[in-house]
């Protein structure tokens, strides 16, 4: 059993995996008039997307690291979203490069030789399971530590978009607390082909972001 410790450091928002790049799609949705004043409904969506989309691929990769090379390709068909498929890899491999530099890269050997193959999407999703499994994090833990990861990276975004202040901020992540644990609870029991995308505004949107005139985020 890991420590705690080590938890709090890999989703603490200084941790550096690039996910201060992006805003999983909350920019393009704003600038498209999706997001009114009070953005708890896009974080809950995004939050419940991420659950049933991504979550399912977390914990497979977490439940069968030796797999990973099959279940990233196969979690690289489901993102059918350019933006979102070119943000997953970005963050995947970020969020790989970060922790073999902190945590030492031996112990992730395997992961990276696999992910070096040129064809090799290193999606988020998989990686952070694949990691999780290295660091011998539970994988329950590693679904809510995903998730709250997620959600974070969103309010992040909000706040420096100026949507909410900080402080907006930190309550809305404070009341959404038991959806974020309701929809942990659902990624514990989805196989893989469960998947699913559920937010089609979300994705329309999302594809939009390369087309904004002007912008803060990749993605």
């Amino acid at each position: 059993m890991p420590s705690p410790w080590l938890i709090w450091q890999l989703i603490d928002s200084a941790f550096p995996a690039g996910g201060l790049s992006h805003s999983a799609g909350l920019e393009a949705a704003w600038q498209a008039g999706e997001v009114g004043q009070d953005v708890r409904a896009f974080v809950r969506t995004h939050v419940a997307q991420q659950g049933l989309a991504m979550g399912p691929w977390v914990l497979a990769a977490h439940r069968e690291p030796t797999a990973f090379a099959t279940l990233d390709r196969a979690c690289d068909a489901m993102l059918t979203n350019h933006v979102a498929n070119r943000a997953s890899r970005s963050q995947g491999r970020a969020m790989l490069s970060a922790v073999g530099r902190v945590f030492g890269a031996k112990s992730f050997v395997p992961l990276v030789a696999n992910t070096a193959a040129v064809d090799q999407p290193a999606h988020q999703a998989p990686v952070f399971g694949a990691i999780g499994a290295g660091l011998g994090v539970a994988d329950e833990v590693i679904a809510r530590a995903f998730l709250f990861v997620s959600m974070r990276s969103v309010i992040s975004a909000a706040v420096r978009v100026g949507i909410v202040g900080p402080f907006e901020g930190q309550t809305i992540q404070h009341e959404l607390a038991d959806h974020l644990e309701a929809v942990a609870q659902g990624v514990i029991r989805r196989p893989t082909d469960a998947a699913c995308h559920t937010a089609p505004v979300l994705e329309v949107t999302g594809a939009m972001q390369d087309r904004l005139y002007s912008r803060l985020f990749v993605s």
